[in-house]
């Protein structure tokens, strides 16, 4: 009889694999292609006044972000909401959205990916950070790589249009 135990990995807070992409760090706390699960997790801290990635959706990744401390506002299609922690955000394939830290001190939340692979997104926009070679058109074309599409044009009810007002 062959029994077979799966590997077990405990992580202290802080603890794992980690990249800092302008403005946050990201610490990996489960990565895809790492025995059979297919999503990822991660913990993104976020500078004071974060600006966020811009507006941007995925055809394929479903993401689920758990604020662990401080404050984000999350851009939803077409709204805007302001969260603390305990919140939880579900963003399914397709919908339009994006995050900052708009408050004065560090922001943290816990993200959920399905399926996995972005990990290789922020190691690439890593790379190039620290390279001095991360421009506009480079994460663009990242992006497209790793399934992530932005608009042409910010949308209505986003914090960057003259307009916005938290909802």
């Amino acid at each position: 009889m062959t029994v077979v135990l799966r590997e077990t990995e405990i992580l202290a807070p802080g603890e794992g694999p980690s990249v800092s992409v302008p403005g946050a760090t990201i610490v990996f706390k489960a990565r895809s292609g790492l025995g059979v699960s297919n999503f990822l997790v991660a913990e993104f801290t976020a500078d004071p006044g974060f600006p966020g990635p811009r507006p941007h959706l995925h055809r394929v990744h479903e993401e689920l972000f758990y604020v662990l401390d401080g404050v984000f506002d999350f851009f939803l299609d077409d709204q805007t909401v302001r969260l603390g922690a305990g919140a939880l955000v579900t963003v399914p394939p397709g919908v339009l959205h994006d995050f900052r830290n708009p408050g004065e001190r560090p922001a943290r939340w816990l993200g959920i990916i399905a399926p996995g692979g972005l990990e290789r997104y922020f190691s690439e926009v890593h790379d190039l950070s620290v390279a001095g070679e991360l421009t506009d058109a480079r994460r663009r074309e990242l992006r497209l790589r790793y399934d992530t599409e932005e608009p042409d044009t910010i949308p209505a009810g986003h914090w960057s249009v003259p307009a916005f007002v938290l909802g």
